[in-house]
């Protein structure tokens, strides 16, 4: 999200681009149902019966599936994080759409991360001269 608001904020690409693109990596994300069918902690069935309820009632689908017992807090945690390193990267999102190309992206994750180790350089020197 950082490295977004970089591209933002340097004139690389646009807000609106930026929301694109984060839209298009989150649509790329593996869905909890298919996660937990796929990591065995629950059927097919259960997964179904969760969806049935998730349209009448709005509710998340984990908050429903531990509701209904199929999960608890725990296997809902790791579904999420495993969901949360199934989508691409940003940076791959934005050249697949064209908004950057893959040179483009190395030069801006270089210069965004020289901007990052700087602030904390920066940061680190006033407590270390403390000591």
């Amino acid at each position: 999200m950082w490295f977004g608001i970089h591209l933002v904020r340097n004139g690389k690409i646009t807000a609106d681009q930026l929301v694109d693109a984060i839209e298009s990596q989150l649509g790329s994300q593996v869905q909890i149902g298919h996660l937990a069918i796929n990591r065995g902690v629950m059927s097919i069935d259960q997964v179904k019966e969760v969806l049935l309820n998730q349209a009448e009632s709005q509710l998340p689908f984990g908050q429903i599936a531990i509701n209904l017992g199929y999960l608890t807090t725990r296997s809902l945690a790791d579904l999420l994080l495993h969901q949360s390193n199934s989508e691409p990267p940003l940076c791959e999102v934005l050249a697949d759409l064209g908004m950057l190309n893959k040179s483009e992206v190395k030069t801006e994750l270089r210069s965004f991360r020289e901007q990052i180790t700087s602030a904390v350089d920066s940061i680190d020197q006033p407590v270390v001269a403390a000591l």
